[in-house]
């Protein structure tokens, strides 16, 4: 993920009047950072899938590239994996690969559909607390709801 060169005159001229949640996140967007590390570090403060899709939808930012860090606009916008992967990756992006197996285990042992991914985020929540650390537990608590918030909300 990166700035257009439009982002780049964005970010000096401030022309575009954005809202200032959406402005920190194309300021953040720096070619280096992950989708699932701009949600990490705003985590609770903004909505940074809604972000990165109004920035894609201006042509400020590129997702070019992005690859699989893009799980979370991608199953936002209704492209790309399913809510249920990009929970996992989500899981994968926050604790690793090998951690979040148990957290994968849970989210495929429900139906690929929000509400049982719902019920089954807090449960994930409290393995990652218990074996790993409150605050992953935290972030991934956060950013599955807005993962999953965008998914009742997008078109089927």
């Amino acid at each position: 993920m990166r700035k257009t060169a439009q982002g780049l005159e964005e970010v000096q001229r401030n022309a575009l009047g954005l809202g200032h949640g959406v402005r920190r996140v194309m300021i953040q967007v720096d070619g280096r950072r992950t989708v699932a590390q701009l949600l990490h570090d705003n985590a609770g403060a903004i909505d940074v899938t809604a972000a990165l899709e109004q920035l894609l939808r201006q042509g400020l930012v590129d997702a070019t590239g992005a690859g699989p860090a893009m799980t979370a606009v991608d199953a936002a916008s209704g492209a790309g994996p399913s809510t249920r992967e990009a929970l996992i990756q989500l899981a994968e992006t926050l604790l690793g690969p090998k951690p979040a197996a148990q957290v994968a285990q849970k989210l495929r042992g429900v139906a690929d559909a929000p509400p049982a991914l719902g019920a089954a985020i807090e449960p994930c929540a409290r393995l990652i607390k218990l074996f790993i650390d409150e605050h992953k537990a935290v972030d991934f608590r956060q950013q599955a709801a807005i993962i999953l918030g965008r998914a009742t909300t997008s078109p089927s």
